[in-house]
């Protein structure tokens, strides 16, 4: 197992039940190369290496105190995965690959230790078993932890329209360009100190939140696009109240039109504190 992760921010976490006790260590990150299984990749040429992405590995070795059989340490590895992928959704990490979700990064690694000399010998480490619990609540949290300690990544680091939107292409270089391009005075220093402040606001965080979800579920055929678009539309309403600004509506019904509203409106937003100043 290789990692770019610093050793010094590995997490040791156990639990136990009766005799069994778990143990999960994880190192991490998925901030450089964070992507969603079946993204897109250029990278196929047998002995080629891939190219050099920023730090991102997530590395588990799960130890565990009981004998299994080898469909079961299989099974144990499934469970080990899930948590994993339950942790980035639980910090809505994104794939730096595509608009999706993050479920692991491109060169995460796993090691599952068991202990054949046991005399606790499990058949079962699925969901509905002590062990599969064990595993998952172990392994989500120091997955978690890791990442916070090697990136910050954390629920307030999330609390954030930029790294909400930042996958879908949202950036404060392109929200900065619209601004000047509808009229704003060209202040960048400016406008970046005001979107520090106004894009971690609580409106504004927990009315984006909602917003991309509608954008996912565009994406996985959840939602219509005429669907998407009417309580798109209701959502700008009530953030740009909230804000006392005019409301854009969505033009189109596709995936950029809905991006592109949104990215109206915070522009909208920022006007009123850099104009007044």
């Amino acid at each position: 197992m290789g990692t770019a992760a610093s050793m010094e921010n590995t997490v040791v976490l156990s639990e136990s039940y009766q005799s069994l006790t778990v143990t999960a260590i994880a190192t991490g990150g998925v901030e450089g190369n964070g992507g969603r299984v079946g993204d897109p990749t250029p990278y196929f040429m047998p002995g080629q290496k891939p190219a050099a992405y920023k730090p991102g590995t997530i590395n588990i070795m799960l130890v565990i105190d009981a004998d299994l059989p080898a469909g079961t340490l299989a099974r144990a590895l499934v469970t080990c995965t899930e948590a994993k992928t339950a942790a980035l959704q639980e910090l809505v990490a994104g794939s730096r690959f595509s608009t999706g979700l993050a479920t692991g990064s491109g060169t995460d690694q796993t090691v599952i230790i068991t202990n054949p000399g046991s005399e606790l010998y499990l058949e079962d480490a699925g969901k509905h078993s002590k062990l599969g619990e064990l595993i998952g609540r172990t392994v989500k949290q120091a997955v978690k932890e890791a990442l916070f300690k090697q990136t910050g990544l954390s629920p307030e680091k999330q609390h954030s329209v930029l790294r909400r939107m930042n996958r879908f292409g949202v950036t404060e270089d392109m929200l900065y360009q619209q601004y000047v391009q509808s009229g704003g005075i060209a202040n960048k220093v400016g406008f970046a100190t005001v979107l520090r402040q106004v894009e971690r606001e609580a409106p504004l965080v927990s009315y984006t939140s909602l917003y991309v979800h509608l954008l996912d579920q565009l994406q996985w055929q959840l939602l219509s696009s005429e669907e998407v678009k009417e309580t798109g539309n209701a959502l700008l309403r009530l953030t740009a109240d909230a804000y006392g600004v005019q409301a854009p509506a969505i033009a189109g019904s596709d995936l950029q039109g809905v991006v592109q509203a949104w990215t109206d409106l915070v522009v909208e937003i920022m006007k009123n504190p850099l104009d007044t100043d």
